[in-house]
């Protein structure tokens, strides 16, 4: 809407939430930028490369701001958590077996 003209000005306090909100959650802003533009890099540059080579992935095109947006995690804890977590949903759940 203001891309098109409108007045900032007279901007209502619904659109101007509805504006935070997007920018908060990443539909506008740089990290939506910077995804759609590695995306669109990664699909001309493996249109452009040769077979033999690897794939570009969006964390070569990116580099080090890769982990800024998708910070690494130890998926060895989420994977213990996760599993805990089903199992206290058992009847019968004994969490002395599991110290």
């Amino acid at each position: 809407m203001l891309a098109h003209g409108a007045d900032p000005d007279n901007l209502d306090e619904e659109s101007f939430r509805q504006i935070c909100v997007m920018y908060a959650d990443g539909m506008i802003g740089n990290k939506a930028l910077l995804e759609t533009l590695g995306s669109l890099t990664g699909a001309v540059y493996n249109y452009m490369r040769p077979a033999e080579k690897s794939a570009y992935l969006l964390k070569d095109i990116l580099g080090r701001g890769y982990d800024y947006f998708y910070p690494p995690q130890d998926k060895n804890d989420a994977v213990n958590e996760s599993l805990l977590l089903f199992l206290t949903q058992a009847q019968g759940f004994d969490e002395k077996k599991f110290k």
